[in-house]
């Protein structure tokens, strides 16, 4: 009966599509879920809010054409919201990636650096430039703190292993999980940059249903297989929990097996927290959707309010670490400032309210 449900909401979404197709004069798409939104969110469906520039901000990007160019980037991101939190965070994460490179000089970066690394030099960069008492770090992990479970989930399913296929190797796909090629062996390189060989391996022993790809039984290759639903779930909330309650992973818990996983505790700096969430959770969904097999996550009888919550958190967070990482440049880089810290932190502040108001499911 559900299924008989679930094709009939599936089959009146499919019109209702086709309709807004034919009859279209220029309107966004508003279905259930976007006024569900805005019921919501109430009159002001405004979650991002933006930083306030100073008096001489028109002067300063004026006089320099690189920032300009990002500052008009980052407004691009604008304009799809309210109800495209997706591709507005496209938008500023392109806009973060390139600021990024401009500091390959600063570090000493190769060409053809890896990008986990990249990424791992600014989160330090960002978390070792301002007093660790300072409102930005309370700022910090309150960011951290938010994140979605949903985007937590997404990826912990993209951690099935692809190392066994080959540079041909087409896009596979498996039952409950997707293998979408070598660009998500991206994902997997970066989640171990983060988080470090051994609690890799220590996490995924725990999760994971795995098998042994290698000829050699006296040296084992452990790939990751599958996932099931309920764990993925139990993962999630694990990951989560660490963002909230301090920076340490505690493994020692018997698997359903009886098994004890590891004795081993794991400590992570607030810096390398920021790059799992930037270069592994953030990082996972945008190469999915640009590489794997796309789908929009606002037009499916599936989407709910905490896909919205979960665009809405890495739109956030992406546009948080622009403005904290343009700051550093112009100081490094010794061009006038035209925003204040505590001007980014407000703003940060005002936008985490705001979501808050959406599910974190």
């Amino acid at each position: 009966m559900e299924r008989k449900k679930i094709i009939e909401e599936e089959s009146e979404m499919t019109g209702a599509f086709v309709v807004f197709h034919n009859s279209w004069k220029g309107a966004a798409w508003k279905g259930d879920l976007q006024k569900k939104f805005d019921e919501t969110m109430g009159k002001d469906n405004r979650i991002l809010s933006t930083v306030k520039l100073q008096d001489n901000a028109a002067d300063v990007l004026f006089q320099n054409a690189e920032v300009n160019r990002l500052f008009a980037g980052v407004l691009d991101a604008y304009d799809d919201l309210p109800y495209r939190p997706d591709t507005s965070f496209d938008f500023c994460w392109r806009a973060f990636e390139i600021l990024m490179q401009m500091f390959g000089e600063h570090f000493g970066w190769q060409p053809r650096e890896f990008a986990g690394k990249k990424f791992a030099d600014v989160c330090s960069l960002i978390n070792d430039y301002f007093p660790a008492n300072s409102k930005m770090a309370s700022t910090i992990d309150a960011l951290n703190a938010r994140c979605s479970l949903v985007g937590i989930r997404f990826m912990l399913q993209r951690l099935v292993d692809t190392d066994n296929l080959d540079e041909t190797d087409d896009i596979t796909e498996q039952k409950d999980t997707l293998i979408i090629g070598n660009q998500l062996k991206n994902v997997i390189s970066r989640v171990k940059h983060a988080v470090g060989d051994d609690f890799y391996v220590d996490f995924c022993k725990k999760y994971y249903k795995q098998k042994d790809i290698s000829e050699d039984p006296r040296n084992p290759k452990w790939i990751n297989t599958d996932i099931a639903a309920e764990r993925i779930f139990k993962a999630s909330q694990v990951i989560k929990k660490f963002f909230i309650t301090g920076f340490e992973f505690d493994l020692k818990t018997k698997a359903p097996e009886g098994v004890v996983i590891s004795d081993r505790i794991y400590k992570y700096s607030t810096a390398k927290v920021m790059e799992l969430i930037i270069s592994g959770i953030l990082y996972t969904s945008r190469c999915y959707r640009f590489h794997g097999d796309y789908f929009s996550p606002f037009k499916s009888n599936r989407s709910s309010l905490s896909h919205y919550y979960e665009y809405y958190y890495f739109l956030i967070y992406t546009y948080a670490m622009f403005w904290y990482l343009l700051y550093c440049y112009l100081d490094i880089e010794g061009i006038e400032k035209f925003f204040t810290l505590d001007a980014v932190n407000d703003c940060v502040d005002r936008c985490l309210k705001n979501l808050d108001k959406l599910p974190n499911e």
